[in-house]
């Protein structure tokens, strides 16, 4: 379902998403955090705001600090 790093397309923004562990997915946009009740939700918002161009990537304990590392939150 999340896009692995290694597949990103450069054009396209990137959209950090993380699993709630009470089954909800949540983003940051705008600055504000967004609960959603699942990825079909997800997704269908962000097709709102982005189309159907953007990478979708899952944000977790194995991954959030090598992409902290490499800016991957810092406010554009």
């Amino acid at each position: 379902m999340a896009t692995s790093t290694r597949s990103l397309t450069m054009n396209n923004p990137n959209v950090y998403f993380q699993r709630e562990d009470w089954g909800d997915v949540a983003i940051q946009h705008n600055g504000q955090v967004h609960h959603f009740c699942n990825l079909v939700s997800l997704i269908g918002f962000l097709q709102t705001v982005y189309g159907h161009e953007f990478n979708l990537i899952e944000v977790d304990e194995n991954n959030y600090h090598e992409l902290q590392r490499q800016g991957a939150f810092d406010e554009n």
